[in-house]
């Protein structure tokens, strides 16, 4: 199972279960993508992140199947922290470009070129960007 968190912290969990009984419960730090609406892992190896804020990912798994970092705690209220770091279990292959969420938007001809443009301000935080769309 992948999950992902508020921040954009994908986890790998694994349920150990013996006649429909959990025994244990091991989750291991996976990569950091950015915040997603939904995750789509394909039997073909690779991830679709359809990103919440600016453009989609699409990832091939690249990562090995090592379980040494993993930890286990039943318990409900245990905090389990990893240190994100740079892609290293997933390799960014294809961006769908995404003007979500457009925060503001105007439509001028900057450029004369007597066919006016619309200029867009998208995304949130580091990943936002000014896009210049023609028709």
């Amino acid at each position: 199972v992948v999950v992902q968190t508020e921040y954009g912290v994908l986890y790998k969990g694994k349920l150990k279960y013996e006649d429909d009984v959990v025994h244990e419960v091991l989750i291991k730090y996976f990569d950091t993508v950015p915040v997603c609406n939904a995750l789509c892992v394909l039997r073909t190896g690779f991830l679709f992140a359809a990103s919440e804020f600016g453009n989609h990912g699409f990832y091939l798994f690249v990562g090995d199947e090592d379980e040494s970092d993993a930890s286990s705690n039943m318990s409900p209220h245990a905090v389990v922290e990893f240190v994100p770091h740079r892609l290293k279990n997933l390799q960014l292959v294809d961006e769908l470009p995404s003007a979500s969420p457009i925060l503001d938007m105007k439509v001028m001809d900057l450029l004369h070129e007597e066919t006016p443009q619309i200029y867009a301000l998208c995304g949130r935080g580091p990943r936002s960007s000014l896009r210049i769309m023609r028709h």
